[in-house]
């Protein structure tokens, strides 16, 4: 046990996600043209981007779905990622995902 936080671990580990350079910068400035009101983001995943969002838009309605389903996609690497940081079963760490 490392005494930290899953929230701590999430936010001490956000260097190795490299969706926001992807992405991020591009919704939010759609979102600011369209006077958006609400935004729905399916696949929240590590809830960087809710937060990169409810940070550049503190007015916007946010709803974010996620089922975080253990190798729900054999391709997707991403429940291995989640495992490696939690260092739990599979469907436990997504499952701690889900309380933050």
């Amino acid at each position: 046990m490392t005494g930290r936080s899953d929230s701590q671990l999430l936010a001490e580990n956000r260097n190795l996600c490299s969706w926001p350079n992807l992405y991020y910068g591009n919704v939010d400035t759609l979102a600011k043209l369209i006077q958006a009101e609400k935004i729905l983001e399916i696949g929240v995943a590590w809830g960087y981007h809710a937060e990169h969002l409810l940070s550049c838009l503190p007015n916007i309605k946010y709803t974010g779905i996620d089922p975080y389903q253990s190798d729900y996609d054999s391709n997707d690497s991403f429940c291995d990622s989640v495992c490696s940081l939690f260092k739990d079963s599979r469907q436990q760490s997504m499952d701690r995902l889900i309380l933050l």
